[in-house]
């Protein structure tokens, strides 16, 4: 039995050698893995419902969508028709500014059918073909990662490289400029290009990113948003991980979208990284935004993603919050108690938007600043509003007191009847049966 157990092993293990493929079949062999993504086995009927279900959350509110999903299966079937005659056009998209942390962002938002197209685009072409080909610590606009998963990897960076270097060390802080409005639609096309050979799925694609460009002519830019330039803006940057992470074999790396960090105990070496990086983003028509990107030291604390993170000396990790988040919640604190003596805006609303910062901030460490905005919190609205935790704690206990209540009314009526109730029931209910001649309807 046991060399048995060995032949299999090593029949499993051991690679046959008549059976070794050359470099003709293994591009023919991916060629064929790549041809099963096929226009026609990409947009189907299952993937457009699909798609469609995975569009309504959390905008289910709006009426442009409950008017697309009253009519979902007919809306699907023209799509689909329009996609294999080869007739479908993106619409026009709605633009809008909005102001994100003091700055002006211009949103171009496209139609829920166009949704729809680019959710399948990317659920079930773009995100099966390359998902394998990012970088673990590629952070942003994918499963099970964001902000959260981001701060984790860096905390764990963080500890590797205490244990192997102590707090002594250099961080290359990298921020793109503009970075959505910077991707060329040619190169991004051509990265895509390597792994999808449909023509049909190439045009579509290419359409899809036309409807963000300024220029046709140029074809510089994503929107802001939308799932596929979500998708566009974490590939097209990936040759800069991979040559981070594959050439010059740097452990402790991490981006999240445009914002790049590196720890190393060579400052020299980041030097020479930031060279390669610049000479990498003039091919890919990148600029990086130069009072962004720095190289400092470890022991002296960084900035990456809003927060202000410090490497102790005894190996403490200290993530902060920003001042910049701190004083714009203050002056929305300010703003908003005037909408609310004015009518404009309910108190329930400003109390979930500032327990939920209040959440967030709670994550670092931030006991005296949040200690600080609860007493402006008090000073403007005479109370200090609970938290997610206090409210669920304080529902248990009420749910728990009405139990009492309900088991003592329980006893103090069984305890008030001298025989079994069930059989005084029984007992009521024959005797009518007998007095009414079978009929029980009055009783009942």
């Amino acid at each position: 039995m046991k060399g048995r157990k060995i032949h299999l092993l090593n029949h499993i293990t051991n690679k046959p050698k008549n059976k070794k493929l050359n470099d003709e079949d293994n591009n023919a062999a991916n060629s064929s893995l790549h041809k099963t993504y096929s226009f026609k086995k990409v947009f189907t009927m299952k993937h457009l419902l699909k798609s469609a279900k995975l569009c309504k959350k959390n905008v289910g509110w709006k009426s442009s969508v409950q008017n697309f999903m009253r009519t979902v299966f007919y809306n699907c079937i023209i799509i689909l028709y329009e996609l294999r005659k080869g007739t479908f056009e993106f619409k026009e998209t709605n633009e809008f500014d909005i102001f994100e942390r003091g700055k002006k962002r211009h949103i171009k938002s496209i139609k829920i059918r166009d949704r729809v197209v680019q959710k399948v685009l990317c659920q079930f072409l773009l995100l099966p073909l390359f998902r394998n080909s990012f970088i673990y610590d590629n952070c942003a606009s994918l499963k099970d990662k964001g902000i959260s998963f981001a701060f984790n990897r860096v905390t764990a960076m963080l500890q590797k490289y205490y244990r192997k270097h102590g707090n002594k060390g250099y961080v290359l802080r990298y921020d793109f400029s503009d970075y959505f409005g910077s991707i060329n639609h040619q190169i991004a096309l051509k990265m895509i290009a390597k792994k999808v050979e449909d023509e049909k799925l190439l045009n579509l694609i290419s359409d899809a990113m036309a409807v963000y460009a300024d220029d046709n002519d140029k074809r510089v830019g994503i929107g802001l948003g939308s799932e596929l330039s979500q998708f566009i803006a974490l590939l097209y940057a990936n040759p800069i991980d991979h040559m981070i992470k594959d050439k010059y074999k740097v452990k402790f790396y991490i981006r999240y979208m445009d914002d790049g960090l590196i720890i190393c105990e060579d400052k020299q070496f980041l030097h020479d990284l930031l060279k390669e990086i610049k000479e990498m983003c003039d091919e890919l028509h990148l600029k990086l935004n130069d009072r962004k990107t720095y190289i400092c030291k470890l022991d002296k604390g960084f900035n990456f993603l809003k927060k202000r993170i410090i490497l102790t000396d005894t190996g403490r990790i200290i993530m902060k919050i920003s001042r910049d988040s701190v004083t714009r919640m203050r002056r929305k604190l300010k703003k908003f108690k005037i909408k609310v003596d004015n009518g404009e805006m309910s108190i329930k609303d400003v109390e979930n938007a500032y327990v939920s910062w209040r959440g967030f901030v709670k994550q670092f460490n931030s006991y005296f600043t949040v200690k600080n905005m609860d007493n402006i919190y008090k000073e403007l609205y005479n109370y200090i509003p609970k938290s997610k935790k206090q409210i669920a704690k304080e529902h248990k206990i009420a749910t728990e007191k009405e139990k009492e209540i309900m088991y003592s009314l329980a006893e103090d009526f069984f305890t008030s009847i001298d025989e079994n109730p069930y059989v005084t029931y029984r007992e009521q209910y024959y005797s009518q049966k007998e007095t009414n001649g079978g009929n029980v309807d009055e009783f009942l």
